[in-house]
């Protein structure tokens, strides 16, 4: 059986060199991408995760603009990866449980199904009370007296306090 082969398209190559060269701070717009590869980005989205994924690894990072193109992300810029990434999982959580909740109603559920769904509920409960804006301001609060993130652990203990 062959190998397969993991090498780069032509168009990942493409787009990594067009993208490495992009000033910092500025976007590249989809139209420009898509000339690039010589086919609309938009379906062939697959190769700009790819490049974008290959310049993260170097030190690189993009965001995207919505419906206009990816942009070469300042310092400054680099922390709201994560706020973004944290409010998404906040109204996840809340929309999941949410939808769970019609179990409560249902008569015909077995035991081990109740539990499933409370295991869940419960977990995605954590994630959206952590999430909040009260616990980020605690973290924030904690991580300013070190240099790295918390350890989960040591994270648990300062949110008791």
């Amino acid at each position: 059986m062959p190998l397969a082969d993991f090498s780069r398209s032509a168009q990942t190559v493409a787009l990594i060199e067009a993208l490495r060269t992009a000033p910092i701070g500025k976007v590249v717009n989809y139209d420009s991408l898509s000339d690039i590869i010589g086919e609309n980005i938009v379906r062939c989205r697959h190769y700009l995760r790819s490049a974008i994924k290959a310049l993260y690894d170097e030190g690189v990072p993009f965001g995207t603009v919505r419906g206009l193109g990816v942009k070469r992300l300042t310092s400054e810029e680099i922390p709201d990866i994560g706020d973004h990434a944290v409010v998404r999982i906040r109204r996840g959580s809340r929309l999941a449980r949410k939808r769970m909740s019609v179990i409560n109603a249902m008569n015909d559920v077995a035991n081990e199904t109740r539990v499933r769904v409370n295991t869940a509920a419960s977990l995605l409960g954590i994630l959206e009370h952590f999430s909040q804006n009260k616990s980020r301001q605690k973290i924030e609060a904690e991580v300013q007296k070190g240099t790295s993130p918390i350890p989960p652990g040591k994270l648990l203990e300062a949110l008791r306090e």
